[in-house]
């Protein structure tokens, strides 16, 4: 309620997410309005949905007549999604790095979106119980009923579900995708050889128009998913061919609209939309009003909160001690290099020149007290109203797209991509750039006053996972630049396919709910977890040498070394219902939290010998993993 006690007088920036807060909290005002505001959207953005009523406030007034296969067009149907959410079911349209040449910025053209995971399409029946597909076509179903589309057209429905199917279908496995094997670099000029249901000359440049950026023919364009991009767009062009097929690609997209800010919308349909929630996510979000809203706040001002929370909850000479323990762990990193024996000399060398051009960052990003910066980010904001909600979630939505689409005049590789503010850090594999936001740089995983065991158990080994990214299955590829290109020898990178291999069957044996893992879909970071917890022991214990620590845990009656590997397990301690638990399994990149701890400290020779674990003991395998 106090901002004046973070800032006075606020910035534009903290005015805005003030006002979009105060919005979402209106809870009257936003079921007054009912659904006014998501018809004038509609009618607006789409010219109307065929699939409702004449006497709709949001009927289409041509009756259809731009949906014939002569008058369709699909380009500027698709502009309206791209603008808003950067996505169409085709492909999203963003900004990145050239994969082979880091330094330059190009446009990338990414997987399409549609409304549920690809895991439940292709597999409906993957949940023992509650099935979120049945879940999610109710509620198409239930909303679209809300929103006024008569019985006898609610059948269109299936046809959507049925698309968005077809689309997944062709979308590239999360455990199996090869930036090498589908990355394709081309011209704008190019791109219609590659799909040509798009007028996309057009498209783009009224993406930039609001930025007054002009795309000529020559931009370079990063197909990353090239062969499933080309499925994409021939499953597109048999859509074009009738009007049937059309009137499913605008109903789609209108779905997709509806389905993206569903969350904006009145209490009354929330509740239609819990048991699709309880399903997907494996409990009831049953959380008050004011946490819901700090949440969407948080996502549309991401930077603002974050600098909020650095005034209040960061220790500044925190940066100090986290930056030198970053160089203790990266040190250790390295001299386990003389220990992989798999590895030629030559490619060694290459991976120390690796880890010593890898660049770190801590707590927050530099400019993140500019304020100038911060009005170029909500410029395209003209303003909000604590009245319009709704409105106010449209108007974000099209600024953080065009903040996205900005980077390619900016050109900015190390630009932090997350917040202070959260509880997480992240390995940027093109810029070989590591992050740790302050809002992980807390208690329980770091503080000053901790023993050095339980900041190495903690935070140490995050720094470690990060750094191991590096040389996980996809940071492996990268040079010390970030440039995908094959810089080891064969023999090296065979060698380390092997290792891998054994990861990936150590974890896929671990079943959790009757449900195996699937070490395949999660290698990347469960090389991670084993490297990290590596590097940040034998940093710790380097220190320990140098300066015993002193400090006395009261009630606790562990060694110091104890202390390490309980900090670590501390770290994945969490009470998650089964649906939770099985939403990780399937579709997250993470080993669920149990066997991160298990998979990780049964191949730790330290643990065993630490915690005096039998030989051929669960937590002792003969067996063990070890990739670095």
């Amino acid at each position: 309620d106090n901002i004046s006690k973070y800032e006075n007088p606020p910035s534009r920036g903290l005015k805005l997410a003030q006002t979009f807060y105060n919005s979402c909290l209106d809870e009257s005002t936003i079921n007054a309005r009912g659904f006014t505001p998501l018809y004038e959207s509609v009618k607006h953005l789409f010219g109307g949905w065929i699939l409702l009523p004449s006497n709709s406030p949001a009927a289409r007034s041509d009756q259809g007549s731009a949906l014939k296969v002569e008058q369709f067009d699909l380009t500027k149907l698709f502009l309206t999604s791209f603008r808003l959410f950067g996505a169409s079911p085709l492909c999203r349209i963003g900004v990145g790095n050239d994969q082979r040449n880091s330094s330059r910025f190009v446009i990338d053209i990414m997987e399409g979106s549609v409304g549920i995971q690809k895991e439940h399409y292709v597999n409906e029946t993957v949940f023992p119980h509650k099935k979120p597909v049945t879940a999610y076509r109710n509620f198409m179903k239930n909303y679209t009923r809300m929103l006024g589309v008569l019985e006898e057209n609610i059948s269109a429905m299936d046809e959507v579900y049925k698309f968005e199917k077809e689309i997944a279908m062709r979308t590239e496995e999360r455990g199996d995708r090869d930036p090498e094997r589908n990355y394709e670099l081309i011209t704008l000029a190019d791109l219609p050889k590659f799909c040509s249901v798009l007028d996309w000359k057009w498209l783009i440049n009224e993406l930039y128009k609001p930025l007054n950026y002009a795309i000529t023919d020559d931009q370079w364009i990063a197909i990353n998913d090239r062969e499933f991009f080309r499925a994409r767009c021939k499953l597109i062009e048999e859509y074009l061919k009738n009007e049937t097929g059309i009137r499913t690609l605008h109903n789609t997209v209108i779905w997709y609209f509806l389905w993206q800010t569903v969350n904006r919308m009145p209490i009354v349909v929330g509740r239609a939309l819990e048991e699709w929630k309880e399903v997907e996510l494996g409990y009831k979000l049953d959380g008050s009003r004011w946490q819901v809203c700090i949440a969407d706040v948080t996502e549309q001002f991401s930077m603002v909160i974050g600098r909020l929370f650095v005034h209040d909850r960061f220790d500044e000479r925190s940066k100090e001690s986290v930056t030198q323990m970053i160089d203790e762990i990266k040190l250790a990193f390295k001299e386990n290099f003389d220990s992989v024996t798999w590895m030629k000399d030559e490619d060694k060398l290459k991976a120390l020149e690796k880890v010593d051009n890898m660049r770190a960052s801590t707590g927050y990003p530099p400019n993140i007290f500019d304020l100038d910066e911060e009005n170029r980010l909500f410029e395209h904001i003209e303003s909000l109203n604590e009245k319009t909600y709704f409105e106010n979630g449209l108007h974000c939505s099209e600024s953080s797209m065009l903040n996205s689409l900005r980077q390619l005049i900016i050109q900015d590789r190390h630009q932090w991509e997350l917040s202070p503010h959260v509880v997480n850090a992240f390995y940027k594999e093109n810029a070989n750039h590591i992050y740790f936001p302050a809002g992980i740089l807390q208690t329980p995983l770091f503080s000053r006053q901790n023993p050095a065991a339980l900041n190495y158990g903690g935070i140490g080994m995050v720094m470690g996972h990060e750094i191991t990214h590096a040389f996980d299955h996809y940071g492996s590829k990268r040079d010390a630049n970030g440039n995908l290109r094959q810089w080891w020898s064969e023999q090296t990178r065979e060698a380390f396919e092997r290792n891998s291999q054994c990861m990936i069957e150590q974890y896929s044996n671990y079943t959790i709910l009757d449900t195996k893992l699937n070490g395949k879909l999660t290698l990347g970071e469960n090389i991670a977890d084993n490297g990290g917890m590596k590097a940040a022991y034998k940093a710790f214990k380097k220190v320990e040498e140098r300066s015993p620590s002193q400090i006395i845990l009261p009630g606790v009656n562990f060694t110091s070394e104890q202390l390490f590997f309980l900090a670590f397990a501390q770290l994945w301690c969490v009470a998650e219902l089964p649906q939770a638990v099985l939403h990780t399994v399937l579709f997250d990149v993470h080993t669920v939290d149990p066997y991160r701890v298990i998979g990780t400290l049964s191949n730790s020779e330290e643990f065993a010998r630490v915690f005096n674990c039998p030989v051929n003991s669960s937590m002792n395998p003969a067996k063990k993993c070890a990739v670095w």
